[in-house]
């Protein structure tokens, strides 16, 4: 099987994403790596490690390993003016993403996009939400796995007062 590896490597400030597609796009079986590479830095402002979705239809996200992000998540698919449909998100190894400290955190997998199916994933390692919907009527979210390992006292503190 080839492999693919993303590595971003910029200290750049104007960070915003490994990867920007919002046309039909399918990533599939030549197992795609994105390392974020933000290595406990503080979180840059901008879009996750991928940013996939916009005015489009029939996206495919699949066998990639996408872990580190700089910003608020691993993998963003999005609505793109509400007009963003039945995008599949399947088989990938997210995670980890973020860190524990205060409003460092990164959601794993986060979906805004109607009529989409997000479905045996492993997301490993999320600081905020495992798989995060925001409205995406329609969707079907099942079979994900969701593994933490490591929850800081800080965290269990802070969730607590919320």
């Amino acid at each position: 099987m080839a492999h693919a590896q993303i590595v971003v490597v910029s200290s750049c400030a104007t960070y915003r994403s490994a990867i920007i597609l919002s046309s039909r796009f399918l990533f599939s079986h030549d197992k795609q790596k994105i390392n974020g590479t933000r290595l406990g830095a503080s979180p840059t402002a901008g879009g996750a490690n991928i940013e996939m979705g916009g005015p489009t239809s029939g996206q495919i996200i699949e066998y990639v390993r996408s872990y580190d992000p700089r910003s608020w998540s691993c993998l963003h698919v999005t609505e793109g003016g509400l007009q963003c449909t039945n995008a599949t998100v399947q088989n990938n190894d997210i995670g980890p993403c973020g860190s524990d400290q205060f409003q460092q955190w990164a959601d794993g997998i986060s979906l805004s996009c109607r009529s989409s199916l997000v479905r045996n994933n492993l997301v490993s390692g999320p600081t905020d939400g495992g798989i995060v919907v925001f409205g995406s009527p329609g969707s079907l979210v099942e079979n994900n796995t969701i593994w933490i390992v490591n929850v800081s006292a800080n965290i269990l503190s802070q969730a607590s007062c919320r």
